[in-house]
């Protein structure tokens, strides 16, 4: 890291809104966590970050809200965010869907759901008891923007797959229904 080359910011709360205080603060360059700090009780924050380009600041609430911002720091030593607010959402951050079986028109159960980027696995969770899946954005898993292929597999049914494109603006993907059909006896 440069010496002294430093993000900072602060975060407040929308006008009315009883929630959006910030914890922490992450600054990634391609997926790699590069740079993290605490937010202050007053919600400052600062912390030190590489001269690199493309970085993105990625803002956790104690109540689940996301915010991401792109740093465009040219040759600035110092940048500063200025006051951010943690926008209310109606969805958590992440990736949820719902594996569905298109002709019976029901939820589909016991099967998993996939998130692969670059052939890579990302993640794999177990469908819930309404055939719900939830890939959600933490500290541990940023979702960096990129495109992502999703697979949804249940025993007696065809896989399917649907591709996402996640963006540095956005934190919450709501894909909906993934349909599966029967699997055809051999």
């Amino acid at each position: 890291m440069a010496p002294g080359r430093r993000v900072r910011g602060s975060v407040k709360p929308l006008p009315g809104d009883t929630g959006g205080g910030a914890a922490k603060v992450v600054v990634t360059r391609g997926g790699s966590v590069v740079a993290a700090a605490r937010v202050a009780r007053n919600g400052s924050f600062q912390t030190a970050i590489p001269d690199a380009p493309d970085l993105v600041v990625t803002v956790f609430g104690r109540d689940n809200r996301v915010l991401r911002r792109r740093l465009k720091a040219g040759r600035a030593v110092r940048l500063d965010l200025g006051s951010l607010k943690l926008p209310a959402s109606e969805f958590p951050p992440g990736i949820f869907g719902q594996a569905w079986d298109a002709a019976a028109e029901c939820p589909l159960t016991g099967g998993r759901a996939t998130l692969r980027r670059d052939k890579a696995i990302v993640a794999t969770v177990p469908l819930d008891g309404n055939g719900g899946f939830a890939i959600e954005l933490t500290e541990q898993m940023l979702l960096p923007a990129g495109t992502y292929h999703l697979s949804v597999d249940v025993p007696g049914y065809a896989p399917a797959a649907c591709t996402i494109i996640v963006t540095d603006e956005v934190t919450s993907y709501r894909i909906g229904r993934v349909e599966l059909a029967a699997a055809r006896a051999a």
